[in-house]
């Protein structure tokens, strides 16, 4: 097989673009505008915005709560959304029945809870001044409550007294707090623990990218094998059993059909006979038409693990990309949510009655234009969604530059600067690509999210013709991402603008269609299998540390904190693993497809049909050369001629081994019912 990295980066056949030119400006432009809208607004937001609004809000009057009066109270507990909101100087810490003892704590402690009009002599007569939701006094009875952000709220601890069972839930309120507290103090005294089986965990998912070309190489090939034998078994031990079922049998031959039975209700499934042999027929001749096809690329998809692993242990600053994307997303999420804070903050101050129903309806005035709030908050939520994908695609950039360059030229730059300079070229000439990638994508979930809230009126309605949709969006939108990935490395070695590469990435994608479908399924089994598999280890790990701990109540707590910790980390670690994989893959193919056209110039149609293992359509190559004089030397090197020869012979031998167990398996089939009979006859 030939080992395309060592040819190509020992002959210097092909390199990287040298002039990198600025690509989609548009898009980097229009990008730009749409931060300077968002600043702008964020900036008349942030000097017309009160925050004092959230602690002390508005009464249904549009008087603000000051400080004699800081405190929202509602007519009615039960019914708030409907009530009417006045100002009062304290929310009550007692429950009241009566209008006596509503008159009492007015005049003892200056609660008053009827509406401003009422005066506390009046607050007797019921027949002036009616209780009710919107006044002018609180329904009976007023329960006790607390004050949140400046609003009254029912006590929890009074959910018990109410007509509905709730106290299963006023259980759990109750016992939270002392849960809480020893939960805390477990996590505490297992810190050192924590952290050491953290460490652990970082170790082994570093062992677990390591073997990863093992597994492929060895243990696929393992489990193809098994799957084809045990199928092909089942499926004569069924027939076997079809073909004696009618029959009288001797004692020997219930004695072979009860085994066989025991053996089929142990390894596969109970049911007719007749219907699993059909079935493990024809997993059988599926097994036997696909394994020789995964077999072909399976070292194509090693290779591509392998470097993968290596291009990480040689740039393991890498690594350290997902923190500071996680970062900045946090902070780009924090800045837009106290934005919107603060524009709802307006609307809440402009507004009479203030409802959350009606508050994304007022218009707010900025420079003399009237905008719904509603619009502006969804500026802000699409603004965050495009920055969010606009950062996790710009990782995949620079990691698929940092790769290219590990590939193209290893031994031409230090491995610690290798990804700050990849950083560097995709601020420089780049960003606009990133943008227009991440537009896509954002589109497509903002599309996804208005269908998804579409689907639950119309379920809502009992209209059931509309679930799925979402879904397909959801696939789709793990296509375009997968395709955005690709163009990304087809710019990260060409230069090339989001269009281009978005072509000529999926030429590649189509034309090695069956390599990529492999690479993917196998990466994605094996992180997923790995993440759940190297957490619940580190689980493990810390009960057992913790087993003969006294000091700790429930070590339950740590375990699930444990766990989660390193499933996070495993995702972040593994998210760098795929990128690079993806990359890797793509390189791969760029590398095989201009090397298959450039064979055309020295060798015949037969010789390149024995000089190739992977046999598909060639895709017309954009890749720039270099360094011309090079290809005369592009037949030196006889090993990889070997190492063709050699893996042909191993797929000859696999393919005869296939055959010959499909025909032993038939022989068989046919000789043991014979054999069954002449023992009966003896």
């Amino acid at each position: 097989m030939l080992d395309f990295n060592k040819m190509f980066d020992e002959n210097n056949r092909l390199t990287l673009v040298q002039n990198r030119k600025p690509t989609n400006i548009v898009a980097l432009i229009c990008y730009c505008i749409a931060w300077f809208i968002l600043i702008f607004i964020s900036i008349w937001f942030f000097i017309n915005g009160d925050i004092t609004y959230l602690t002390r809000g508005v009464d249904d009057m549009g008087n603000r709560c000051e400080v004699d009066e800081p405190y929202l109270f509602p007519m009615n507990f039960l019914e708030p959304s409907k009530s009417l909101w006045i100002c009062v100087t304290q929310c009550p810490n007692e429950t009241i029945t009566t209008r006596s003892e509503l008159y009492q704590l007015g005049k003892e402690r200056n609660i008053k809870l009827c509406n401003y009009s009422v005066p506390l002599e009046d607050y007797m007569n019921e027949e002036l001044y009616p209780k009710g939701a919107k006044g002018p006094c609180p329904v009976m009875p007023v329960y006790s409550s607390i004050s949140i952000l400046g609003r009254c709220v029912l006590d929890p601890t009074l959910l018990s007294s109410f007509a509905f069972n709730t106290s299963k839930y006023y259980t759990i309120l109750q016992n939270l707090e002392d849960k809480l507290k020893t939960s805390c103090g477990d996590l505490n005294m297992s810190l050192s623990t924590i952290v050491l089986v953290l460490l652990c965990t970082k170790l082994m998912y570093i062992i677990f990218i390591w073997i990863i070309p093992f597994i492929t190489a060895v243990l696929i090939r393992i489990l193809l094998v098994l799957l084809v034998i045990l199928s092909g078994a089942g499926s004569i031990t069924c027939w076997i059993l079809y073909w004696n079922q009618g029959d009288e049998l001797s004692e020997f031959q219930k004695q072979t059909v009860e085994i066989l039975n025991s053996l089929k209700s142990y390894f596969f499934f109970q049911g007719e006979n007749y219907l699993t042999a059909i079935l493990l027929t024809i997993l059988t001749i599926i097994l036997l038409l696909i394994t020789p096809w995964i077999w072909k690329h399976l070292y194509f998809v090693t290779e591509v693990f392998r470097h993968s692993r290596s291009a990480i242990c040689w740039m393991p600053c890498m690594i350290l990309l997902p923190i500071f994307t996680a970062f900045a997303i946090l902070a780009v999420a924090l800045f837009i949510s106290i934005s919107a804070l603060f524009g709802l903050t307006i609307a809440y101050g402009e507004m009479k009655a203030p409802r959350l129903i009606n508050l994304f309806m007022h218009k707010i005035n900025i420079i003399g234009i009237d905008i719904p709030t509603g619009v502006l908050v969804l500026y802000h939520i699409f603004m965050l969604i495009w920055t969010w994908e606009f950062l996790i695609d710009f990782q995949q950039l620079s990691i698929s530059i940092a790769v290219a360059e590990w590939f193209f030229k290893s031994k031409q730059s230090s491995r610690m600067t290798r990804v700050f300079h990849a950083v560097v070229l995709t601020l420089r000439y780049h960003l606009g690509t990133v943008i227009f990638g991440s537009l896509i994508i954002s589109l497509m979930r903002v599309f996804r999210a208005v269908l998804s809230i579409l689907e639950a009126k119309m379920l809502a309605l009992r209209k059931k013709r509309a679930t799925g949709a979402s879904g397909c969006l959801k696939c789709i939108q793990s296509i375009l991402r997968f395709c955005n990935s690709a163009a990304y490395t087809v710019t990260a070695v060409n230069g090339t603008a989001f269009c281009e590469s978005s072509s000529r990435a999926s030429a590649l994608i189509g034309g090695h269609l069956m390599k990529f479908t492999l690479v993917r399924t196998l990466c994605s089994l094996f992180l997923f299998i790995g993440k759940l598999l190297i957490s619940t280890l580190s689980a493990i790990m810390l009960f057992s540390l913790l087993k003969n701990n006294y000091a700790i109540n429930r070590s339950i707590v740590p375990v699930i904190v444990v766990f989660l910790l390193a499933y996070i980390y495993g995702r972040m670690f593994f998210s760098i693993y795929d990128s690079v994989v993806n990359s890797m893959a793509i390189i791969y193919c760029i590398v095989q497809t201009e090397c298959r056209e450039d064979r055309r110039s020295y060798f015949t149609e037969d010789q390149i049909e024995f000089f190739e293992k992977m046999k598909d359509d060639p895709v017309p190559s954009k890749i720039r050369h270099h360094n011309e004089d090079a290809n005369e030397n592009f037949c030196n090197n006889m090993n990889d001629c070997e190492q063709i020869d050699n893996n042909s012979i191993s797929n000859v031998c696999f393919h005869f081994f296939i055959t010959g167990c499909f025909v032993s398996s038939a022989i068989l089939a046919h000789l043991v019912p014979n054999i069954l009979d002449q023992d009966e006859d003896s």
